[in-house]
């Protein structure tokens, strides 16, 4: 493990981000300036790990280096990485009162995040941690796996209050009330130094979720609290992660709410040609279908 920065002074953040980074050359350099431009006022550092870049990920962040000393570059290899493995040595190294995590593919809408994620622990003296909301990237705002996306947000902003929502044990049986991403979330360090991630591939976020409410902790989602995110991944590569989330939450006992009619309803009023309404309508029913025969053959 290899650290790059230049000397960094000895100071109490109130917030570490970290970012972690492969080959994302296309956000990083977006996602860096928007942190920076509220470092001060939030009194940010900002932990950077690398897993390998073979693009300018690595020549951009170094760019922001040789300006900021609040920024820290770890490099690993590949072969080290996992996300489980990988946030808890973020976690060893930062020093804020709260740790956020936002993915390097990621792209800071509100900036202002920072200071709902204090008024909300400020109240809510039990939160174990807070996640926001992710909208898709415009490339893949009118494709199915977009589309299907934004649903999981739009549900839980259904049943928010004033745009916060909050998880306990008595929602864990549905997947919209457990749904938390790292792609985007605020810890208090203190309480995850004491309950660190579990080393698993895929489902740690819900894992640790059954974990800490079972304590009498909470989880918090704040839409407003934004990032914009998505893929569009390759068919086969979509199956393995569907695969991969179905198996966790059959493992736990979760239910996951389709919610098929609010997703056609959806497509029926977007703004596009009909005939793309249909091709996304045919997909909608097709992956689904797909993901029963998943389902059941687990």
């Amino acid at each position: 493990m290899k650290g790059v920065n230049k000397k960094k002074e000895k100071t109490s953040f109130l917030f570490s981000v970290v970012i972690l980074v492969k080959n994302e050359e296309n956000t990083i350099g977006k996602l860096l300036k928007k942190i920076i431009s509220v470092h001060k006022k939030y009194c940010i550092e900002i932990i950077i790990i690398d897993s390998g870049s073979s693009d300018q990920s690595i020549s951009i962040i170094k760019q922001y280096i040789r300006r900021y000393h609040c920024i820290n570059l770890i490099q690993i290899s590949q072969s080290d990485f996992s996300y489980s493995k990988t946030r808890n040595i973020a976690v060893k190294i930062a020093s804020g009162e709260y740790i956020c995590f936002i993915s390097g593919d990621a792209v800071l809408i509100n900036t202002k995040s920072f200071k709902y994620f204090i008024e909300d622990f400020e109240l809510y003296q039990d939160a174990f941690s807070i996640f926001g909301k992710q909208v898709p990237m415009e490339e893949h705002k009118y494709t199915f796996q977009g589309i299907e996306f934004m649903m999981r947000f739009k549900e839980l902003d259904k049943i928010s209050n004033h745009g916060v929502y909050i998880q306990d044990q008595k929602q864990i049986g549905s997947m919209n009330n457990v749904l938390f991403s790292n792609v985007f979330a605020c810890y208090r360090r203190m309480l995850l130094i004491d309950n660190p991630f579990n080393y698993m591939e895929g489902g740690e976020e819900i894992f640790q979720s059954i974990d800490i409410f079972k304590k009498n902790y909470i989880r918090i989602y704040d839409g407003r609290c934004v990032v914009r995110h998505s893929h569009n991944l390759a068919f086969h590569e979509y199956l393995i992660k569907q695969y991969e989330e179905m198996r966790v939450l059959k493992q736990v006992k979760i239910a996951k709410n389709i919610n098929i009619g609010n997703k056609i309803r959806f497509i029926l009023f977007m703004k596009v040609s009909n005939l793309k309404k249909c091709i996304l309508t045919i997909q909608l029913f097709f992956f689904y279908l797909l993901k029963l025969i998943i389902f059941l053959f687990i």
